[in-house]
């Protein structure tokens, strides 16, 4: 059988898919082409978007602000006067400290976004993204190391009150007197073996904490100008509690 050539209707169809496959090769190549320049101006953008990212990139983090709150609350135990004989309002003191290290960290940041000068800053996430820092951000990464600092200290109360011996109270007297101290570590240990049901001091001291920077705490401190150990603070914890916490805190500070 002879071959035969394509017939002209044939021919016209071949022509036809050879021209739309090279337009569409045209199209194709005008698509990467696009997408190359699409790619390239995106990546051009990132770049300069990652650059000014990265100058203002900070170093705040929840962990960052655990670490600074437990230096400002050591910073200001620093400065005690140490050379008192025996300690009293241990826990009352402690609260205070808490509450001046917070107030000192929560004005700094306000004044760090009043500023005029301030220029938008960047940081890193607990999940690895890079997000916009904001006076809100940095606040409740304040709040949330005061909250780990507050359960850890009310734990603490709580352990060491498990660890006293409530079951005998041991009172010393110095001839026919009794001095002011030891009657107040035998009141304490009354009032805490009242209340050794299981959580209740963790709770009381907790809440204690919690309440020494509410907003009624926070404008006393401010308009305070005596000596901060002095300060007494509206907990939200009843005089007998205060006082129970106090006696686990006075119990162990004069026995170290």
């Amino acid at each position: 059988m002879a071959v035969t050539g394509i017939s002209h209707s044939g021919y016209s169809s071949y022509s036809a898919i050879k021209l739309n496959s090279e337009e569409y090769k045209k199209q194709s190549s005008s698509t990467e082409l696009e997408k190359k320049m699409t790619q390239y101006i995106d990546t051009l953008f990132i770049s300069k978007t990652g650059q000014e990212i990265f100058k203002h990139l900070s170093s705040v983090s929840s962990m960052d602000y655990v670490d600074r709150f437990e230096n400002e609350v050591t910073e200001v135990f620093a400065k005690e006067d140490t050379t008192q004989g025996v300690k009293s309002d241990t826990f009352k003191h402690h609260v205070n400290r808490m509450a001046t290290a917070y107030n000192k960290m929560k004005n700094s940041i306000e004044e760090k976004y009043a500023a005029q000068d301030y220029e938008q800053e960047y940081y890193v996430t607990e999940s690895g993204k890079i997000e916009e820092l904001t006076k809100e951000k940095e606040l409740d990464m304040l709040n949330q190391a005061y909250e780990n600092h507050s359960n850890f200290m009310a734990t603490s109360t709580e352990i060491w009150s498990e660890l006293q011996d409530f079951t005998s109270s041991v009172v010393y007297h110095k001839g026919s007197e009794q001095t002011a101290n030891e009657q107040n570590i035998g009141e304490n240990q009354e009032n805490t073996a009242k209340s050794k049901e299981k959580g209740v001091i963790k709770n009381s001291a907790y809440q204690a904490f919690l309440s020494a920077i509410q907003s009624d705490n926070q404008k006393l401190s401010q308009q305070y100008s005596g000596d901060w150990k002095d300060l007494r603070l509206n907990l939200n914890v009843s005089d007998g509690d205060r006082k129970m916490l106090n006696g686990i805190w006075d119990y162990y500070a004069n026995k170290s």
